[in-house]
């Protein structure tokens, strides 16, 4: 297994960010995917922004934006992906595009993530339609069979939508983690089975109801590889 790490921001911009511009942003994602972060040798090979309830102040928002503006300049420059962590509630997908798209990113090099929280199949087709990737990320242990259900049906109308070359699937999960721990302290139980279900229960539910073998592939290898080569592509 081949393991990608980020460069990017994620949720609460630091203080010490606030003072960059967007090209001042750019550099700093720049400088770890060039020589490598925090003095190490290991260089990203993608870029991540996370938008969520805070997105609603306006200060934050302000920082939030200047950020995502700084990802684009980097990805274009280094030709890497950007994915987002978003908040579907309040629809941070068409505000992400729409500043990718000002600065001129191909839409397919950017995957817009935990899109399957969201009962809005329009604005989810509306992802679609720009040509981004869908991230159909949050099917774990932690929801019940019904949710399941609901989350591989907005997979099945993308598909028949004609858009699985962009649903990407995944979990959103982990089978070992220091957040959500019990009241006492100490770590998250493990659960094995938090990287199965997408395989065990979401596949064969997508089969059952006619999504063929050559989609399933194109949801689980292609969609995230073609945004690799978008973005290889708009390396300056």
């Amino acid at each position: 297994m081949n393991v990608i790490c980020a460069t990017g921001v994620y949720r609460w911009v630091p203080m010490p960010y606030s003072a960059w511009d967007e090209d001042g942003a750019a550099a700093y994602m720049l400088r770890e995917i060039n020589d490598g972060i925090a003095g190490t040798s290991i260089r990203p090979g993608m870029i991540k922004l996370a938008w969520d309830i805070e997105y609603q102040l306006e200060p934050l928002r302000i920082q939030m934006e200047k950020m995502a503006r700084g990802a684009a300049r980097a990805a274009k420059a280094a030709g890497l992906p950007i994915t987002c962590h978003t908040r579907p509630d309040d629809y941070h997908g068409d505000r992400l595009l729409d500043i990718f798209e000002e600065e001129g990113l191909d839409l397919r090099a950017v995957t817009i993530g935990h899109t399957n929280d969201s009962t809005d199949m329009d604005y989810v087709l509306r992802i679609a339609k720009r040509g981004a990737t869908v991230g159909l990320d949050r099917f774990s242990p932690r929801i019940d069979e019904a949710e399941q259900e609901r989350r591989a049906r907005v997979a099945l109308t993308l598909v028949e939508a004609g858009y699985a070359e962009q649903v990407c699937l995944s979990h959103d999960s982990a089978s070992y983690s220091l957040n959500g721990g019990p009241p006492s302290g100490g770590v998250r139980p493990e659960n094995p089975r938090a990287f199965c279900l997408v395989s065990e229960v979401q596949i064969p539910w997508l089969k059952a109801h006619g999504v063929t073998e050559d989609q399933v592939e194109a949801m689980l290898v292609r969609s995230a590889r073609a945004t690799f080569e978008a973005a290889a592509a708009m390396k300056k």
